[in-house]
């Protein structure tokens, strides 16, 4: 016997098998059976198309499995003699529709029994650090961040902070000077946690002024700017549950330098 395990990738077209022989003659004239009878069987799984039981063809050098519209999957092909009166027999196979031969498979056993699972698929590749590494999740809180350049972050990676009340405030470094924050990367993903912008007035009040909130993994496209003389920028996280694996945020903060030159300043009327 002879077999050929197939995969079958598309239905669309007739799954069509072929076999055909040149039959030696007979040595004597007889009832038109074959004298190398050859027999061609096609199994899907456990289900054998082909010949159906009972309907063997002992008459025709040629046999031919036609099956439209083929379930995707594995097949196993095979010839095998049913009677061989003159020694061995040469045969052609011929195969057309939407399959491939699995090479080095031939035997039913190698092709249609138990497959080897699938290989997992790869694991999602990691999301990228945040450029602040902390023991904390509120990395740089209550420090005097002072607006020459810096960052600030909440490190949310391995945090699930419940109730987090995270709270940076960022003075300038003189009263020519402002505040600018850019947001550089931003995932706090829960509906019910956000970022808040203030500014705190130069004398130190709590009378906040809120400037923009943020929430979800939206990162704010444009940088905020406050130039009041005097005035620090705000920034706090208010969470109720940040998910389990939500990146945090880094933001960077800059001075700038405010247009309105000498605002504030108590300025002499003789020159300046």
């Amino acid at each position: 016997s002879y077999g050929v395990c197939l995969d079958v990738t598309g239905s669309t077209e007739q799954l069509r098998a072929t076999l055909a022989w040149t039959d030696p003659a007979p040595a004597v004239v007889g009832d038109g059976s074959l004298v190398n009878d050859l027999d061609l069987k096609l199994m899907h799984g456990a289900t054998q198309l082909w010949p159906l039981p009972g309907l063997e063809d002992r008459v025709n050098n040629v046999e031919r499995a036609v099956w439209s519209e083929p379930d995707l999957g594995r097949y196993y092909l095979e010839v095998r003699a049913h009677s061989l009166q003159r020694g061995s027999q040469a045969y052609a196979i011929a195969l057309t529709g939407h399959v491939a031969r699995v090479a080095g498979v031939t035997t039913e056993e190698m092709c249609l029994g138990p497959q080897l699972p699938s290989p997992p698929s790869p694991p999602p590749p990691p999301s990228p650090p945040l450029s602040v590494s902390s023991t904390a999740p509120c990395v740089g809180e209550g420090a005097a961040l002072r607006a020459g350049s810096g960052e600030l972050a909440f490190n949310g990676i391995g945090f699930n902070p419940g109730d987090a009340q995270c709270t940076w405030t960022i003075t300038p470094i003189d009263v020519n000077h402002g505040v600018r924050l850019q947001f550089i990367t931003f995932d706090i993903t829960n509906n019910f946690d956000q970022i808040k912008l203030f500014t705190k007035p130069a004398d130190g009040s709590d009378n906040l002024k809120l400037i923009a909130v943020f929430m979800k993994s939206m990162i704010p496209a444009r940088s905020y700017t406050i130039y009041g003389p005097g005035e620090s920028m705000v920034v706090r996280l208010s969470s109720e549950d940040i998910a389990q694996g939500a990146l945090g945020f880094v933001i960077q903060y800059e001075a700038v330098a405010s247009p309105c030159v000498g605002e504030g300043m108590t300025l002499s009327a003789e020159s300046g």
